[in-house]
């Protein structure tokens, strides 16, 4: 006879199979996720005994547009499984709320929170995020808030999102955490990779520390983070009025909580987006790739930043200082322990402080990069200078784009500079006219998807071109972009 032991486990598997597709939850055969239903049993798999259980998606899941309630949304019970995505997306993720006095939701995202342990791979969002609370905000497409109780390694890989987070808070204390990706990441010791991770959605609201990956970084004793080839070619925007705000194309701030802090690094990174606190915000820190460093004065162990490209078109703060706004980082803490190296910065950044355009130091080691044309920022040479692998992880349209990630979701990679633009695109029966074409230059249609429906070289000032279905499109001639909705 069967003990009570064994037929109670039969009866958890079963159940357990029966919320799945198939699958019995093991590396080798993880359970299977193929619709909505399916995602949301996730949420019965939290916390560390489940740090085990892998779990594969079969199909991209539209969600509908309703509204999602985010996993794991208890701080001490995190999502710590093995998520894979097998390059599918998440369609239309909507996390809709209004809490005037409170914040009843703190942590958003598809998970609230991931935990020790926990894998995220090749997995992509598109959607929107809207919050406004009392109280302070966590916020990323894939989780708002890593939080471990325990000290296993957190992995998250090739993923990307589109997903546009607003997030804006009206208590005095508040603060926003917000990243395109995760929005605070607090480790106690854990080892943190995010790597080959991208997103093209923009971020907006009363963020207090905002990045395009990682909204903020904290580290203690033991462990570390490495944050590497990354790109982000949003905008980032802060209307925070007063206080800390801290703003970074990939990282708002990494912050090391004590002298004995895990060493923090982000290499190998790239951003375009334009980075905006409040002109009125003199406390505003802005950065290409971080916003402010925050080191610990006698740390053992450094904040890093090394062969990363800020390529923005604006980076801006409202205070005045030398250490307000740059290329590459802002501003650090006095006497703590950092590297910078091997950084480049697009030499037509328009670094504003207080309004006013700032005169920028051209240094491979200082906050605002070497100086790096146009030109030369759409050319792989630059970039295997600096390390970067296109066999494996990047790619790029020689001479015509900025470097995307191969088989990461969502981007054109055609987001440039400011040039001086003729180019006009209007829409009306089918047919996109786009007129300020020069002869002998390419032309190209991409949808916001980044897929190429139209290439050809220019052979008259204008040029009419039939497309299917309405859409956004962006239109690239040259060093020329123009956006167009149809």
């Amino acid at each position: 006879m069967k003990s009570i032991f064994t037929i109670l486990l039969i009866l958890v598997v079963f159940t357990a199979k029966a919320q799945f597709a198939g699958g019995a939850g093991t590396a080798a055969d993880p359970y299977q996720i193929s619709n909505r239903a399916q995602l949301e049993a996730l949420g019965g798999f939290l916390g560390a005994d489940n740090i085990d259980k892998h779990f594969l998606l079969t199909a991209d899941i539209d969600l509908g547009g309703d509204k999602w309630t985010p996993l794991a949304i208890i701080k001490s019970n995190p999502f710590c499984g093995k998520l894979h995505g097998a390059g599918h997306k998440i369609k239309n993720l909507l996390i809709e709320e209004e809490f005037p006095t409170s914040s009843m939701l703190d942590y958003v995202g598809l998970f609230g929170v991931l935990g020790g342990g926990v894998s995220v791979d090749d997995l992509h969002f598109e959607g929107v995020i809207t919050i406004s609370a009392g109280a302070s905000i966590y916020a990323g497409s894939l989780a708002g808030y890593i939080n471990p109780d325990n000290a296993e390694s957190i992995n998250i890989v090739k993923c990307s999102s589109s997903v546009l987070i607003t997030c804006s808070t009206s208590g005095s204390a508040a603060s926003n955490f917000v990243g395109g990706i995760i929005g605070f990441a607090e480790l106690h010791g854990n080892n943190l990779t995010i790597s080959k991770c991208a997103n093209t959605g923009n971020i907006s609201g009363t963020g207090s520390m905002v990045g395009g990956i990682v909204g903020r970084v904290f580290t203690s004793t033991n462990g570390a983070v490495l944050i590497s080839d990354c790109y982000n070619n949003a905008e980032i925007s802060s209307t925070k009025a007063s206080g800390d705000t801290w703003m970074g194309g990939i990282v708002g701030t990494p912050y090391q909580g004590d002298a004995t802090s895990a060493p923090i690094t982000i290499e190998k990174c790239f951003a375009t987006g334009k980075v905006e606190a409040n002109a009125a915000n003199t406390s505003s820190r802005v950065g290409g790739i971080v916003g402010r460093i925050y080191d610990i004065s006698g740390s053992v162990n450094p904040i890093t930043i090394s062969n990363s490209v800020g390529a923005q078109e604006s980076v801006s703060s409202g205070g005045t200082s030398t250490t307000a706004a740059n290329r590459i980082y802002a501003s650090h803490s006095s006497g703590g322990n950092y590297s910078i190296t091997n950084n480049y910065g697009y030499v037509g950044m328009v670094v504003l402080r207080s309004g006013a355009s700032a005169t920028i130091t051209s240094s491979a080691t200082g906050a605002g990069g070497l100086n790096k044309t146009l030109a030369e920022l759409k050319s792989r040479s630059t970039y295997t200078g600096l390390g970067w692998d296109f066999t494996n992880i990047w790619q790029i349209e020689e001479g015509l784009s900025f470097p995307t990630l191969k088989g990461v979701g969502g981007s054109t990679g055609i987001k440039t500079a400011p040039v001086v633009n003729t180019l006009k695109a209007s829409a009306s029966n089918g047919i996109l006219r786009i007129t300020g074409l020069v002869a002998g230059e390419t032309l190209r249609v991409y949808t916001l998807q980044g897929v190429n429906i139209w290439s050809r070289t220019v052979k008259s000032l204008e040029q009419n071109i039939p497309v299917q279905g309405h859409g956004i499109y962006i239109v690239v001639a040259g060093e020329k972009h123009v956006k167009v909705v149809f």
